[in-house]
């Protein structure tokens, strides 16, 4: 036999069985913390319109959202067993998406090496050269006008192929990676263009 009940006695119902769970006045979890490999992570709980439990927290200075279960069967569980809920799901969250980052970093990376090569990236380092013609009166010694000319190159390299990069973590691996490729290939090559430049011979 199905039983209808009307909207307030639904509310009545809820907070009833809140009352019975909870171990304190304030049953729902306005937020709490954990602590996760030494980093603290707060959280506060929300009720959706839809009648899902979500979870705010924040985990190496960001925001994340994540879904815990239906608003039923959330109250239903005590304090203690609705902060273990809490925390097992966010502790899946931060999981899966640090496994995120390291598929997206791995790809990066791969991308990285199949796309910058000598060949590739010298036509960049030869428009790093062009701009800089004055390279005598702008630079103390070659060796300042080579990090010049690799650091201009391997940034036009990266905002051609890739502007996303720049807001990643590992965007200083990528810099490294590159930056070290460009001395390997065309350090002395850069070297030798400066020093034969600006010779004395050539009234410098």
């Amino acid at each position: 036999m199905t039983i209808l009940i009307s909207e307030d006695q639904y509310e009545k119902l809820v907070k009833a069985s809140l009352k019975r769970h909870a171990k304190d006045p304030e049953p729902n979890i306005e937020g709490g913390t954990f602590d996760l490999n030494g980093d603290t992570i707060k959280y506060s709980v929300f009720i959706r319109k839809d009648g899902y439990a979500y979870v705010y927290y924040s985990y190496l200075g960001q925001k994340h959202k994540v879904h815990i279960m239906p608003e039923e069967s959330f109250i239903r569980l005590n304090k203690k067993e609705q902060e273990e809920t809490i925390e097992f799901r966010i502790k899946k969250d931060i999981q899966k998406k640090s496994q995120q980052d390291f598929i997206n970093e791995s790809d990066s990376m791969n991308w990285m090496k199949r796309r910058a090569n000598k060949e590739s990236m010298k036509k960049y380092i030869t428009n790093a050269e062009i701009n800089f013609p004055t390279l005598c009166d702008d630079f103390d010694d070659e060796f300042e006008f080579v990090d010049k000319v690799i650091d201009y190159a391997v940034d036009e390299f990266l905002e051609e192929f890739n502007e996303d990069i720049y807001e990643e973590d590992y965007y200083s691996d990528v810099l490294d990676y590159l930056r070290n490729l460009c001395r390997n290939e065309f350090d002395e090559y850069l070297l030798d263009i400066y020093r034969t430049t600006c010779s004395e011979e050539n009234g410098f």
